[in-house]
């Protein structure tokens, strides 16, 4: 419904309102900076938890759903802060470039979509059992039998389609 972006100057000042939960979460930041493939900006990727945590908070936000590494690093922090459970879709790039954080988000996340099995299975190989059954494929695409086909409009010029992503 909306759409909040985080910026780097609301997270540090958010942050120094907040010192104590910066305290209390920088040395989970340090194990996720070691552990992150990506290597984002630390305190950046800290203080975004910190704001996002105030704002889930005050606006009685329950379930918090992340996409890609950066997103995920973030939840954590704030599942850390808030307890407020959190989930992951999980993109076979990921799995195969940017996986350094999973070890460590795995264990209190509710749960994980992936959309591809083969990176489900490289994945879960690489994790403790118990894994599995936080574990979901969901692919992604759209059923076309669910919808009726329309027929294209009448037109003398060529159909022109473009298109973004990749097959």
């Amino acid at each position: 419904e909306q759409t909040k972006y985080l910026s780097k100057q609301d997270a540090v000042l958010t942050a120094v309102m907040h010192p104590w939960h910066v305290i209390r979460q920088l040395t989970a930041n340090a194990r996720m900076q070691t552990a992150s493939t990506g290597k984002p900006q630390s305190l950046v990727r800290l203080f975004r938890a910190v704001k996002l945590a105030t704002l889930l908070r005050r606006d009685g936000i329950e379930h918090l759903h992340a996409h890609w590494p950066y997103a995920t690093e973030v939840a954590w922090l704030v599942h850390r802060l808030t307890g407020i459970p959190y989930s992951v879709s999980i993109h076979a790039h990921e799995v195969a470039h940017e996986n350094g954080h999973f070890p460590l988000v795995f264990p209190s996340l509710s749960f994980a979509t992936f959309c591809n099995r083969s990176a489900m299975e490289h994945l879960l190989s690489q994790l403790p059992p118990e894994a599995r059954a936080k574990s979901h494929l969901v692919y992604h695409g759209v059923d076309i039998h669910t919808f009726d086909q329309l027929p294209l409009p009448p037109s003398k010029e060529p159909l022109r389609v473009v298109s973004a992503g990749r097959l």
